[in-house]
Order: C-alpha cells, then sequence, then structure tokens
C-alpha cells in the first residue's frame, strides 16, 4: 500500500509496498502484479510500460501499454554503448 505522510520538516514521505522473486526481481508493487521477467532476467513488463531486449539482452525497445506504439528504440555499437535509433 502506498501512504503519503509529511514528517516533521515537511518533507513528503511515501511508502510503497514491493513484492520480489528469488532472484531479487520485483514481481508487485503495492499487492498487484505489475512486473514481468523473461527467464534471463530482463523485465518486460513494467506494468506502464513493456520492453524487448536484443539477443544480447540489451534493452532494444520501450512501447506504452496504452497503444503500442513504440517510443524509444536503441541499438548498440561495437563497444556495447547504447544508441538511440
Amino acid at each position: 500500500m502506498q501512504t503519503e505522510d509529511q514528517d516533521a520538516a515537511a518533507t513528503r514521505v511515501t511508502t510503497m509496498s514491493r513484492g520480489h522473486n528469488r532472484a531479487n526481481e520485483y514481481t508487485s508493487l503495492n499487492g498487484q502484479s505489475a512486473y514481468d521477467h523473461d527467464d534471463d532476467g530482463n523485465l518486460l513488463d513494467g506494468g506502464t510500460y513493456t520492453f524487448g531486449c536484443d539477443f544480447a539482452n540489451h534493452l532494444a525497445k520501450v512501447t506504452p501499454r496504452r497503444d503500442n506504439a513504440v517510443i524509444r528504440q536503441y541499438g548498440y555499437g561495437a563497444l556495447g554503448r547504447r544508441r538511440r535509433t
């Protein structure tokens, strides 16, 4: 459950509950199943966005769940540095 309070210094404090599996990957947020991983541990579904990976397990694309239009696509150079395509 997410709660918000203010402490004595008027600082916003937010508390969230996250579930995790044996590989220490997040599996739920505030009791809702929100995360999905593949067998290599790559995050595939973060609730709001889905993620695609390439053959080397690099992040390759980001897609919002609401319309499935790819909003970011990435490639990688010879040194493994990510570049936006």
